[in-house]
């Protein structure tokens, strides 16, 4: 047990260097999530009752604290760390609880989601320019390049042109499932930060899935058009020589 312990500080660690190395080459801006988060215990609540809409919120506080506590507010006392005291330890469920190890696992698999779909999205993003550059340069000098006498000869350089182009959009494309891969976490925000704080953990996420979208949608389209040009001019790489 103690060598699994030990290994798997050690992902963590390797992971936690690798992600500000990206970090601070891609210069990403981080953000302080653990302020944002509710507690275990409120996020425990929040998810049981997510989980089961017949719940009321008392018989929910009463499972995860162990009793009932209300502040000078009227409202009920659900902050473990500043005050201690709206927890039962007899009758409340305990720290190495299920769904306490649940909550935990959630809260690190949001951070690690979130940090790394920032890395992977800045790393699109700054490709960006230099392949809107490609395409660019590649339609207009495609033109003149058809008119070019004999006919096979145009059609020759407008294949070379496209099919670098194609290349350079495909291989861009082929990133895209590096972001993919890390969405699910990052769904688990509404369980575990606070309805008012949410705008602003979400606010950079949602600022670089714009850029994202804008882009690939013109990219997409970009992309579609040149292979329907490609088809027209029956333009088609040849086949592999035969072994």
């Amino acid at each position: 047990m103690a060598a699994e312990t030990i290994l798997n500080q050690n992902l963590d660690n390797l992971e936690e260097t690798i992600l500000k190395f990206k970090e601070n080459q891609l210069s990403v801006p981080t953000i302080d999530y653990d302020k944002y988060f509710l507690t275990e215990r409120q996020s425990a609540k929040k998810t049981m009752m997510s989980n089961d809409k017949t719940i009321s919120e008392e018989d929910a506080h009463r499972i995860v604290y162990g009793k009932l506590k209300y502040g000078v507010d009227g409202k009920l006392s659900d902050n473990e760390k500043t005050d201690p005291g709206c927890v039962d330890p007899k009758y409340a469920i305990p720290d190495n609880h299920p769904i306490m190890d649940e909550i935990r696992k959630k809260f690190k698999a949001f951070k690690k989601a979130v940090r790394t779909f920032m890395v992977n999205a800045a790393d699109l993003i700054k490709n960006i320019p230099s392949l809107i550059a490609s395409i660019a340069l590649t339609i207009p000098a495609a033109i003149p390049a058809i008119a070019v006498l004999p006919p096979t000869a145009g059609v020759a350089n407008v294949l070379v042109m496209f099919k670098s182009l194609l290349t350079i959009i495909s291989e861009f494309l082929s990133k895209l499932p590096t972001i993919l891969l890390v969405l699910e976490p990052i769904s688990f925000l509404s369980l575990l930060i606070s309805d008012k704080d949410i705008g602003t953990v979400v606010s950079p996420i949602n600022g670089t899935l714009s850029v994202l979208n804008v882009s690939l949608g013109t990219i997409s389209v970009i992309y579609n058009l040149v292979q329907k040009i490609v088809g027209v001019f029956n333009l088609k790489p040849p086949s592999p020589p035969e072994e």
